[in-house]
């Protein structure tokens, strides 16, 4: 079964799979308040929420109820999978993988991928996150560095030339979720034999998911091409059916 993500659902939900975790001191407004908050005032100070006017995720009003249409529509398209009414679901407005627990980053507010592989874990299957964005999911990976739940694989523009500036080798995972985090920093320009030579495929059939779920495909675009990043359009196309029917499982 595959995920893919470049509708609306309760806060509730969204707010105990998103900041499932986190340190809330007492009497510190929490981000999903933050949010709200600033949806409906976006012009006090969020900073301490990664929401910031002269920063890359500024409030706007009415961004909870933005953010919940894509958060929702990643969580639609999981249970799309799981009914079993469609083997491949995707949710073009989701992928929004640089969102921390405890804030906002790169445009992102709700991290839903983090939110749906969390979805996931709870109900006990074994899940292989793969995001071909450009940048790093650095977000994703933060949510389950120390889990053994969700293998993280990572493949994007090295963190020494591109934001979020981390997704190195190096960076494995911890504690129960040591060499549960894969990254594959590639330099400015890579080709697409290179990229189809990073054996993700591979990686995901040496411990074979439940659920697939591929991010970050809003960066599969003219503009990031020319602009020196990856080329990343016909990876997919290059794979062999057999591999393609490795992330179907």
């Amino acid at each position: 079964m595959l995920l893919m993500s470049s509708s609306g659902f309760g806060i509730p939900q969204v707010a105990r799979h998103f900041v499932h975790g986190a340190k809330i001191e007492e009497g510190m407004l929490n981000r999903v308040e933050a949010v709200i908050r600033a949806s409906h005032d976006p012009d006090l100070d969020y900073a301490e929420w990664g929401l910031s006017a002269w920063g890359d995720t500024p409030p706007f009003a009415d961004m909870h109820q933005v953010s919940l249409l894509t958060t929702g529509g990643s969580l639609s398209a999981m249970e799309e999978v799981l009914a079993g009414r469609t083997r491949v679901s995707v949710n073009y407005s989701g992928g929004l993988h640089h969102a921390m627990r405890d804030r906002a980053s790169g445009f992102c507010i709700y991290n839903d991928p983090a939110i749906v592989c969390a979805q996931l874990a709870d109900r006990g299957m074994r899940v292989a996150y793969v995001d071909i964005d450009a940048h790093h999911g650095d977000g994703v990976q933060a949510a389950f560095y120390e889990s053994d739940q969700v293998l993280t694989i990572s493949l994007h523009e090295s963190g020494r030339f591109l934001f979020p500036g981390t997704g190195f080798a190096e960076e494995r995972g911890s504690g129960r979720g040591a060499g549960y985090s894969i990254n594959v920093a590639l330099p400015p320009y890579t080709d697409d034999q290179a990229y189809h030579d990073s054996l993700v495929a591979r990686l995901v059939a040496g411990n074979p998911p439940d659920v697939a779920y591929m991010g970050g495909l809003g960066d599969l675009s003219d503009f990031q091409s020319k602009g020196g990043l990856l080329d990343l359009r016909s990876y997919w196309a290059q794979l062999p059916q057999s591999d393609r029917d490795d992330f179907y499982t």
